[in-house]
């Protein structure tokens, strides 16, 4: 049988994502649950990870469109 993860989509920009992704550190740090203290961090690494993605396409484009 196969079983989904459930998904989130979330639209913030890049300094939602700085706030929310630190944020989750912090309660992971704060957290007595293992548990949910390494589900904070993976959630948090995510964040990080698709802001990163994010500006390194922007910066893709941004290069290509004022080559000189």
């Amino acid at each position: 049988m196969l079983q989904l993860k459930p998904t989130i989509t979330l639209e913030l920009d890049g300094q939602e994502a700085a706030i929310i992704g630190s944020a989750l550190l912090e309660q992971a740090l704060r957290c007595h649950d293992e548990t949910r203290a390494r589900l904070n961090r993976l959630i948090a690494t995510k964040v990080f990870e698709a802001r990163r993605r994010h500006h390194e396409a922007a910066a893709a484009v941004l290069t290509e469109r004022y080559r000189l």
